[in-house]
């Protein structure tokens, strides 16, 4: 083959962003490279573990987290794919390097380890950072991936076939039902049609934050709350909350004379709740007889939220 009439060289590995590709994407390269790069990484640890001057555990380990286990983290979705023998001797690594850390013997069972490390299996971490990705495609249906991965092809090609690699839709979406997570209680994370620079950052009130609840009189808190509803006695107050119950979560709105609750998803934070409460008090407004609106939340987290502009959930893009 010729690019530009050069002969276009045929390599049997080629390194494309930091992960060497072989020809029938074995891995088995890469592993070797890692293996490699790992163990001269873990000579740092055996210097900064020694028992006369050596760091203490809490150090070594976010050393070792910081500097070895970060490469075995990398692209790991991709190439955990190779076989079960191939990746074993990455496991290696991991043990060693968690047995420098905690200063444990050669004879140290592993899973010992992984509890004093408070730290899992390499291959629960592939597991993990798979099931991560797969859940943040699902909040973006656009991603170029997304029907890779949950439209997979050929499922019973590989089921017919063991000696075939499955892709990486198709070894994921087992996790994915183990894990009991409905695709369809994922937030969907789309973009504003307004631009960031355009949005208002709402005014918001810390008053009754700025009192230490554990040396102010529960009464002094009452005053301050009346002084605060005389204050804006114009406005229409609405009161929001949100719930959880173990698994179960509830958010509700309250601004008289209407009552809205909603039920979420199983397993929803109290931070969802809560953004989820004050959602609920914006829709409200819509269909409210008064001019002027003051919500009163005890969600600290959600107000600074709002205030700073974090948008890391999809639910505060939308109250923006």
């Amino acid at each position: 083959m010729f690019l530009a009439k050069a002969p276009t060289p045929v390599v049997k590995e080629f390194k494309f962003l930091g992960l060497l590709l072989d020809p029938k994407l074995t891995f088995i390269p890469h592993i070797r490279y890692l293996r490699v790069k790992c163990k001269k990484s873990l000579d740092i640890l055996k210097v900064l573990s020694s028992t006369d001057w050596g760091s203490d555990r809490d150090t070594l380990l976010m050393l070792y987290k910081s500097v070895i286990l970060s490469k075995l983290d990398y692209a790991s979705i991709i190439y955990g794919s190779a076989r079960p023998s191939y990746l074993r001797p990455l496991d290696s690594i991991h043990h060693q390097g968690l047995r420098l850390c905690l200063g444990a013997y050669r004879t140290s069972p592993v899973e010992s380890l992984y509890v004093e490390s408070n730290m899992s299996s390499l291959s629960l971490r592939r597991t993990k950072l798979s099931l991560d990705y797969a859940t943040k495609m699902t909040a973006n249906p656009s991603n170029p991936a997304y029907d890779c991965v949950f439209h997979a092809q050929h499922e019973n090609l590989y089921e017919q076939h063991q000696r075939f690699i499955p892709s990486f839709g198709v070894r994921t979406i087992p996790h994915f039902e183990a894990a009991e997570i409905p695709a369809t209680d994922i937030l969907p994370n789309k973009l504003s049609s307004n631009p960031p620079w355009s949005l208002k950052i709402p005014s918001i009130l810390y008053t009754m934050h700025n009192k230490s609840q554990s040396t102010t009189h529960p009464m002094a808190f009452q005053s301050l709350f009346a002084e605060i509803r005389h204050t804006y006695s114009m406005y229409q107050p609405i009161y929001t909350d949100g719930s959880k119950d173990r698994e179960k979560v509830s958010a509700a709105m309250y601004a008289p004379p209407y009552v809205d609750t909603a039920r979420l998803p199983n397993n929803s934070s109290i931070f969802s709740a809560e953004l989820y409460a004050l959602l609920l008090a914006l829709q409200s407004i819509q269909f409210h007889k008064a001019s002027k609106f003051i919500v009163f939340t005890d969600s600290l987290s959600s107000l600074q939220s709002l205030s700073s502009f974090k948008i890391t959930h999809p639910l505060v893009l939308q109250l923006l």
